[in-house]
């Protein structure tokens, strides 16, 4: 009998992830955030400095703000994360 959360999942790295798969934007280091795929270390970083100057985010509009951040880019994060 398994002791892990069935909300949860540990990945090859050990850290537990979402069982859903998707990150939390308003919780999520700039690491986390620059391993989504189209994402990478500048939109990330712009991501949490965004966050950080607003608070957290609401909605995905919010993030239009972010510099190279376009729509591809952007369909892809919210499908890979959540706010």
């Amino acid at each position: 009998m398994s002791n892990l959360d069935p909300k949860t999942s540990l990945g090859n790295d050990a850290r537990p992830r979402q069982s859903c798969g998707q990150i939390d934007l308003n919780s999520a280091s700039e690491a986390e955030i620059a391993e989504i795929e189209m994402v990478g270390k500048k939109i990330a970083h712009a991501i949490v400095q965004l966050r950080t100057q607003q608070g957290g985010f609401r909605d995905w509009s919010e993030l239009k703000q972010v510099a190279g951040l376009d729509p591809q880019r952007l369909a892809e994060l919210q499908r890979a994360a959540r706010i």
